[in-house]
């Protein structure tokens, strides 16, 4: 969308009170609070304000990337981050269009709020540990993101796809023993450097 005066009351209606990131600032993100025929403001992710001024004669040209369903580690929980279909009305992330659930100790999965600090740890990208490191993990972690559809919950030895149980682990046996066959090519790939063994039982 472009940012300019002549169209402050498109970027009113679909980016106030939205999460945002501005090409020019690579990663860093911006919560939008205000909108008029002349400035866009709000603050960014290390509590600065900002002031965007809007000009027809120079317009600031903002391509909102849609944010792809994820698991991602914050603390020591496995979260993962999904829009809401229904509801795709304001292009930046908000509580109205994206929603974030971390899985507990017993695999349910709670609504967690969205900001600043949670919204860092799934846009910084980061790595996912080894298949072997992830599913040996004791005590320090509730849950463990293991890649970008799968999660781990140590207390209840499951493996899980979103936020949905396929199966457990057996560590005595080094297996990861799946009730549904149609994973079972993934997590064998995923698993394919480690001493656990992926099975449909």
């Amino acid at each position: 969308m472009i940012f300019n005066s002549s169209n402050y009351e498109d970027i009113n209606r679909y980016y106030r009170n939205t999460y945002v990131k501005f090409r020019d600032f690579g990663d860093r993100l911006f919560w939008i609070d205000s909108v008029n025929r002349n400035v866009v403001s709000g603050e960014d992710e290390n509590n600065q304000l900002f002031e965007l001024y809007l000009n027809d004669e120079y317009p600031y040209e903002v391509d909102y990337v849609i944010p792809r369903k994820s698991f991602f580690q914050y603390k020591n929980k496995a979260c993962l981050l999904h829009r809401i279909p229904a509801r795709q009305y304001q292009r930046g992330i908000s509580a109205n269009n994206t929603q974030i659930v971390a899985l507990s100790r017993q695999g349910s999965a709670g609504q967690l709020d969205i900001n600043f600090e949670v919204l860092r740890e799934y846009v910084s990208k980061p790595k996912f540990p080894a298949f072997d490191k992830g599913i040996t993990s004791k005590g320090k972690f509730i849950s463990v993101a293991l890649s970008p559809r799968f999660a781990y919950v140590p207390e209840i030895k499951a493996i899980f796809v979103d936020t949905k149980s396929i199966g457990y682990v057996d560590h005595a046996a080094h297996k990861v023993v799946l009730t549904h066959k149609i994973f079972v090519p993934e997590l064998k790939a995923l698993a394919k450097d480690s001493i656990f063994e992926v099975v449909h039982g």
